[in-house]
This record gives structure tokens, sequence and C-alpha cells, in this order.
């Protein structure tokens, strides 16, 4: 429509491509719009449009103006004012929840809905108004033309500051709403709606709550609210109690989001309007007055209410109230005999960890979200009527398996191409982004992690704005969304009853996300932890994925998992992980001393250069992870004295591109559970025989320097030794020993070895029985290899060890040394 009307055909020429797909979405599906904007257009050149945009971005084009002015302008008196309610804060309200609002004002709601429909002025679908953003634009430019004192609606955060501060507000105000986000602060004078008597609709909202902390100075002496109230919209209230004349029997909307009251009012309020009371994440809400009289309540919604310990004990009307909402209600202990349940839709008891009784009832419940409370519902059956279906959503598959509950669905994240379709119909009503908006539309997708409320939610805030503007509140809403979803995915690890699964969980997210699960429980085997048990309990937890034998943790409980570290205290040696470059650097170099720290893992593609000290590790005297990895290969410059000769006692280390030519002099790798060395310049790792009885993991790198390996004779569990040399052969007496008799596997082990008395004596002596081990449990043997007595100068010899089904083979170069090695036994 608007090429025909700007071009005279049904596409535009070369080069204006982009430019009729943004004025076209800025324009909408308003045809009257495109049809004048088109021919305002028409002969312009290419310059003419770009400077157009700014001007539809920021409002309404004059000519557009007048033309739906002029539809406006020939509407009845009341179908005027219906629709500058509509415009001003009904935009997606409910027809229903409409209709209750504006019942005792005068206007006739269905007619005038029907004659605005029929004018195109609005659209009713699926039970909701919808204005176009330009209509709805000229409807507010309508109110804005008188003076802010003589406004019926106040819409503009400065004027509205300005009449709440000074007490200003006249009877001729019927509603008010602000955008918090908009401001930083705000003062309420105490009599700030006292001269409002008529004000109907109050809506002080906030999207970014989370994100940020808007500064609201209420006057210690306010206590006073417009007696005909019909919708009360204020997220984070900040008094302890509603004020003490304020008179809630016209509301039909309650909503008192993250608000700091404890309790509403005292006594039993007459409440027959009212349909909807949210006090959701209100933490300090401790009761909840008698509710009897609300004879029209439909949705209760208390979701984390953490400290609320009790329902009133009579929610009436049992054909009326259809949603309740306890989510995280994690005090609340029972729900009341008194409530009726007959008619519920969604009853949520998500994380209601107090929560004992259940009143009797009989009803079909479309949606049940429980966790803990499914003891219960498994066994009172007869709560249900017949033909119920109860869809218990759950992190935790082992509360369904104990129940026998076999069908279960795993949901899974939508591929990027539905997640795409969901981002698209929620922001531009279709499944596919404008070509304009292709590269910004992949890019929110990815923000949002592919979760589906994370889109809808990026949709919902970004729908009608321009690219500047997408641009600019891509990384507040990214910040703000990564910051609900670390508040709810928190609980999941609050309620975790075992203080070891959680020191997994934040191992886990620290230090070993990614690793394979044999490596992890072997990393972690002398930590008394269970680690086999604890990593299955977070896997049904849905803590962790495990794929193909690899722990997988979610970016986003993996930053949550640091931010609790983070969170142990402000000093970093009173932490047990240090995963920040700024602590680790501070501690590195001052020589900062703490018994605390288990763990170090370096990001060095974070730094440009590193001072050590020479006594670094001597003070971290239970520091058993030291991980310094980079991802691109980047050169740091490291500064470590000579005098640098102390890695503590049990160590699992991994430090890409050491600079080290050789091990600290004082450096015991007898207890050296996993080394990883990979591009370091290391010549040699240390001088003579080292005993290494719980290396499980040893990468050697890649190198030019011709490095020798170290001599391990009495590794007796080494999983993998993986040695890389692009010039030279390498001398090993690890690998010096000609091939000799194989036992194994682990399940044939110990009845092969019934008749080797020497093998079984040398393993007595270091497992204390042959028992430990080759027992199938344990993770000292899978198989063994013992090398004969006698080696020749053209052996070549397979390297064996616990869980390796590899050969190395190298040839030998001193046949003596070798003689007198292959005499001891490869274990």
């Amino acid at each position: 429509m608007l090429c025909q009307s700007a071009f005279r055909k049904k596409s535009p020429p070369e080069g204006f491509d982009e430019l009729v797909v943004e004025i076209t979405r800025l324009v909408g599906s308003l045809p009257l719009g495109l049809t004048v904007l088109g021919s305002s257009l028409r002969g312009r050149d290419m310059e003419y449009w770009i400077d157009l945009l700014p001007r539809l971005q920021n409002g309404i084009d004059g000519k557009i103006e007048k033309t739906l002015r002029i539809s406006y302008d020939g509407l009845s008196s009341e179908d005027k004012a219906i629709f500058r309610h509509v415009a001003c804060l009904f935009n997606g309200a409910k027809v229903t929840n409409l209709k209750l609002l504006l019942a005792d004002s005068g206007l006739n709601v269905n007619i005038g809905l029907k004659n605005l429909a029929d004018r195109s002025l609005i659209h009713l679908r699926k039970g909701h108004v919808e204005m176009h953003r330009l209509l709805q634009e000229m409807g507010k430019k309508v109110v804005r033309l008188e003076k802010p004192e003589n406004q019926e609606f106040l819409m503009d955060s400065q004027d509205i500051c300005d009449v709440l501060s000074e007490g200003i507000g006249t009877q001729k105000v019927i509603g008010i709403t602000l955008d918090i986000d908009e401001i930083d602060e705000f003062y309420v004078h105490k009599s700030a709606f006292t001269r409002m008597r008529n004000l109907r609709f109050l809506k002080l909202y906030s999207r970014l709550r989370l994100y940020r902390e808007v500064k609201l100075q209420l006057h210690g002496n306010f206590n006073y609210l417009p007696p005909k109230l019909k919708l009360l919209h204020w997220d984070e209230f900040p008094m302890r109690y509603m004020p003490s004349k304020f008179r809630p029997e016209n509301l039909v909307e309650l909503i008192m989001e993250d608000s700091k009251l404890e309790k509403l009012w005292e006594g039993i309020l007459t409440l027959p309007c009212l349909k909807e009371m949210d006090l959701s994440g209100s933490q300090n809400l401790i009761e909840m007055p008698d509710l009897s009289k609300a004879t029209n309540l439909e949705t209760l919604k208390l979701r984390n209410c953490y400290s609320l310990v009790k329902l009133p004990s009579s929610i009436p009307h049992p054909n009326k109230l259809t949603t309740i909402n306890l989510k995280n209600c994690r005090n609340l202990e029972t729900i009341p005999i008194g409530i009726s349940l007959k008619s519920l839709d969604v009853l949520n008891l998500y994380g209601c960890s107090m929560l004992r009784t259940i009143p009797l009832f009989s009803v079909n419940i479309s949606h049940l979200n429980d966790q803990l409370v499914l003891d219960a519902l498994a066994v009172q059956t007869q709560w249900f009527g017949n033909g119920s279906i109860i869809i218990v959503v759950t992190h935790d598959k082992s509360l369904l398996r104990s129940h026998g509950i076999d069908h279960i669905y795993e949901v899974c994240l939508p591929s990027e191409e539905l997640a795409l379709k969901i981002f698209c119909q929620s922001t531009f009503g279709q499944d596919y982004p404008p070509e304009c908006f292709r590269e910004l539309a992949f890019e929110v997708v990815s923000c949002a992690y592919h979760l589906p409320f994370g889109l809808q939610y990026f949709g919902w805030y970004l729908r009608g704005r321009g690219k500047e503007k997408w641009i600019d509140m891509m990384s507040k809403l990214h910040m703000c969304l990564d910051e609900i979803i670390k508040r709810t995915r928190r609980f999941h690890y609050d309620v975790l009853l075992n203080e070891k699964h959680k020191l997994i969980f934040r191992y886990i997210a620290c230090l070993l996300n990614f690793e394979k699960v044999r490596d992890i429980e072997w990393l972690l085997a002398d930590s008394d932890l269970g680690v086999k048990t604890g990593l299955k309990i977070l896997v049904d937890k849905s803590l962790l994925r495990a794929r193909e034998d690899t722990i997988e943790m979610q970016c986003l409980l993996q930053e949550m998992g640091k931010d609790i570290v983070r969170a142990q205290s402000n000093e970093a040696r009173e932490r047990e992980f240090l995963v920040d470059t700024k602590d680790i650097c501070h501690v590195l170099e001052d020589n900062i001393a703490t018994t605390k720290l288990l763990g170090i893992s370096l990001d060095m593609d974070e730094i440009d250069e590193l001072h050590i000290h020479e006594s670094a590790f001597k003070g971290l005297c239970n520091l058993s992870f030291l991980i310094s990895y980079t991802n691109h290969k980047k050169e740091v410059r490291w500064h470590i004295p000579k005098e640098f000769d102390y890695f503590p006692y049990r160590l699992r280390l991994r430090w890409d591109n050491c600079p080290l030519r050789c091990m600290p002099s004082k450096f015991c790798p007898s207890n050296l559970v996993k080394l990883q060395m990979l591009g370091s310049k290391l010549q040699k790792l240390w001088e003579g025989v080292q005993r290494l009885k719980v290396l499980g993991v040893g990468k050697i790198p890649e190198n030019n320097d011709n490095p020798s390996p170290p001599s391990a004779d009495k590794s007796l569990s080494l999983a993998s030794l993986r040695v890389q040399t692009q010039q030279n052969s390498v001398n090993s007496p690890v690998l010096a020993a000609t091939p000799g008799k194989v036992f194994g596997p682990k399940k044939n082990l110990a009845k092969e070895l019934d008749k080797e008395s020497g093998v079984k004596r040398t393993l007595a002596e270091e497992f204390g029985s042959v028992a430990k081990a080759t027992d199938l449990d344990s993770q000292h043997l899978d198989f063994l290899v013992v090398s004969p007595a006698k080696t020749t100068k053209d052996d070549k010899v397979p390297a064996y060890g616990r869980a390796c089904r590899g050969k190395h083979t190298v040839n030998d170069e001193d046949a003596a040394d070798k003689k007198k090695q292959s005499r001891q036994m490869l274990r």
C-alpha cells in the first residue's frame, strides 16, 4: 500500500527497500496512515525519506495526525472519552476488566468499543483491546493539549513528579500512569492525592525494577489515597501498611509487586468489585487480610512472598476463583479448609517447601506447578474430581520417579528458527523480522538464550521501537533478564539439603564445567563429597546436564555459582574459589596467605602481564586447583622471580603457555592428580624418579624444546599420558620396558592375579590388599602391565594405565638404564 501510494507500483525502486520496510513497520497495519504518508512522500528523494525516520520514531507525522484526527473528531463525546481511556491507560487490557473499570463512569462501554472497532480505531482480539501506536500517540496528544493541572490523564514523567511532589493535583485528574524507569528519584507529598478526589486509575509501574533502583521519598505522614480508585498498581510500594484512611471498596485491580508491605489492613473490608490481587515479590508480607467479602475475586497472586505463613481462612464464591499462584511461598504451612478450590484452573504450589496440608476439594485442574507437595497429591487422589488432568512442572526428576511416574516429557529450548518466530510474533505480529531488523532480531534471540519467557519479554519491550532504541536498550534488557533468571534458579540451589552437593555445584561453576564425569570423580576423589551421587542429584534437579559423559552447566547457572562464591566475602582471601582476574592478580602478586582458598581459575586472555611473588603459593596450603588457561593462545608477560620454588602439596595443575623451563625445585608431585601444560616452555619437569601414585591425567605440551618427560616409574594410576613432540623421540622411563604380560580387564583382574605372588605383594604394599586394588567400585586399577626382567636396545614399549586403552611406543637409547628400570613393576 505504501509503494502504490508513493511510487505508483507494488515494489520500491532500488535503494529504497530498507526505508520502505522501516517506515511500514513504524506506521504499522494502519491503511489510512500508509496511504496518507505514501502520498506525502511521492516524488521525494532518498535523503528526505531518511530525514523522516526520526520523526516517525519519536512521534506521529503531521499529515497522518490530521487525517487520524478527522476520524476522532467524528466520534460522539462518549466514544471520544472511551478512546482517550484506551489510548492513555488501557491499550492491551482485557475487555472484561475494562468494562468493570469503567462501570460507574457513565459511559456505555459495550457500544463505545463496538463503534471504535467499526471505525478501525481499535481492534478486539482474543478478549483484549488493541490500539495502533499512531492512534495511541494521537489520543495522548489530544489530552496533552490541556495544561497539566487541567488534564484528565497524566502520562509525562516530569508533569507527574511535579504534581505529586507539590500536591497540586485537581479534581479533573481521573488517571495517572508513570513509567518509573524514566526517572531516577521522586518525592511524594503527604497531601499528594488529597485534591484528586476523582482519581480512579493510579499506575506507577517498572519493567526494569530488578535492574535499577529508583529513589522514592514518601512523606512520613502520607496516609491518604482517593476512595474512588478502581485501579491501584504501584510497584515497589515503600510502606509497611496501606494508608490508614484508605478505603478499597471500589478496587477492581490491586497490583503491588515487590512492595515493602507486611500487612494490607486490619479487619474485614467489603470488596465487591475486586477481581485481581497481585502482591508477588512482597518478601516482607507476613499475613493476608480476610477476603471473605471479595465476592468476585478471580486471581490471587502471591508468588515469592517468602515471609507469608498463612492465607486468609476464607476465599468465597467457589465459581469465581480461577487462579492461585503461591510459587516459592516457602514458609507457607497450610491452605485453610475454608478456601474453596472448586473453580480453579491454575494452582501453583511450586517451591512451597513447608506446606503440609491441602484442603479436600473436587476440581478439574489444568495446570499444577509443584515440587514438594507431590507426596501429598500422590496419596490423596480423592482431592481431585474424575477427569482431572494434573500437569506437574518440576525441575526434580527424582521426585517423579519416586512415585512411579514414567510419563515424563523433558522440555527443551526451542531451535533458533522457532525462537526467532516466538520473538517476532511478540514484536512484529509475524513469524519473521523485517529485513532491516534481521541481524538485530538474531542478536536479541541469542541474548535471550532462546528462553520463551526471555523472547516474549524482549519482544514486548521492543515492540514499536526504532533500531536506535533497540541498540540502546539491548544491554539493559539483557542484564535485567539475567537477573530475573538468576533469582529464579537460585531457589533450586538454595533448596539443596546437602551442603556437599552445593559445594560440588560451586566446584563445577568455578572450575570444572565441561569436564568428563570420570575426570570430575577423580579430581574430587579425596574431597569426601560423594561426587558420584552429588552429580546425579544435580542433574536430576536440572542444575547440570550430562551429555555424552560430559557435565555441562548453563552459562547463567555458572555465573550464578560464581556470584555465590563472590558473595562469601568482599575479601578475596576469604573465598573458596577465585575466578576474577583482579582478585587473582592481587593474591598472587601480594603473597596473600589463606587456608580457605581451594581453587584458582585465571583467564589469561583478560590480562597482558602478571607478577607472581616468589612465595605466592606457600601461604595457600589448601589450594587444590590451579588453572591458567587461554582460548586464543595469547602471549602474556610473566614476571616470575628465580627464587620461585614452590607449588602446593596436592594439586590439579593446568597452566597453558607456562613460561617455566622446569618445575619448581621444591615441588613434590607425589600427590599430583592432574597435569596439563599445553604450549609451555618446559624443557624438563623434574629430576630423578618420582612417585606419582594418584596422577590421573598428564598432558605435556607440543613444543620444540626437546622436553624430557618425568621419571615416574611408580605411577600407579596414570589415566592418560599424552607426550607430543614434532622433532625428537622421547626418553621416558615410564615407557621404558619391553612388552610384558598384561592383566585385565578389570572384571577379570583379581582372578588373573591369583597366582602372581610377586605382583600381589607389591599391590598389598600399595593398597593394603589385592582386593582393594582390584575392587570393581574402586578407582585404582583397570588393568596392569608387568614388564619382563630383560630389555634390549631396540625394544619398543607399550604404556598402560588406569582407563587407558591406547598404547604409546618409544625407542630406548640407554639399554643400561632400561635394564635397571625394567626390573621394577610398571603399575
